[in-house]
């Protein structure tokens, strides 16, 4: 192989590897060009390229020294534009990833869990409720106890009513202690899972 092939070659390789980097698409240099928004100038020259690269790559006819000459111009040329475009988007994206407000685990609240919209402090304020709403019919079970043995005639039924409210009582605080409970794990382990995405996140872009 010549040193004018070679030239050639190299050259045209490395115009369609900067092509590709930019989000060219395509079977060959020709075709990656085309793909791309590309100043005219900057396409006219390409077009000359791969013009003198399929003769020698393709025809097998050599370059004349003027052509080889025009080759070497129009290559270093585009190569020069190319490397700049891909420099200039290597920097946009350095910057729009330094300038990225960063976020911390504890901001990201939108998340669509409802243990993070609103419905955790309702959740809690009905086991609260529960609870009181418990501790009244503890206080009002034996009460109505004691007036069921005031009045013997209705003592039997109204002792009964004050038996059960004293069970569900009962069961109202002991529900109610249990939903809060619930609610307060289910809200530190969601915490605790948000932080281990962000940090996973951070170790990612780091």
């Amino acid at each position: 192989m010549s040193d004018s092939v070679r030239l050639v070659r190299d050259r045209a390789v490395e115009i369609e590897r900067l092509l590709t980097e930019l989000g060219g698409v395509g079977t060959g240099l020709g075709e990656k060009y085309r793909s791309l928004d590309l100043p005219e100038d900057l396409q006219r020259e390409l077009r000359q390229v791969n013009h003198l690269r399929n003769t020698v790559m393709h025809d097998g006819i050599d370059l004349s020294a003027g052509d080889l000459a025009r080759f070497e111009a129009l290559s270093e040329r585009s190569l020069i534009a190319l490397r700049a475009r891909v420099a200039a988007r290597e920097a946009s994206a350095v910057n729009s990833a330094t300038q990225a407000p960063a976020k911390t685990w504890k901001a990201n609240k939108n998340d669509g869990d409802w243990v993070d919209k609103g419905h955790w402090a309702l959740g809690m304020l009905g086991a609260v409720v529960t609870v009181v709403v418990g501790l009244v019919s503890a206080f009002a079970g034996p009460l109505i106890e004691y007036v069921g043995n005031l009045i013997p005639v209705i003592g039997f039924p109204i002792a009964l009513i004050g038996s059960l409210l004293s069970l569900i009582c009962e069961f109202l605080i002991v529900a109610g202690i249990a939903w809060a409970l619930v609610l307060i794990y289910l809200r530190v382990q969601r915490e605790m899972d948000r932080k281990k995405l962000w940090q996973r996140g951070q170790e990612k872009r780091s």
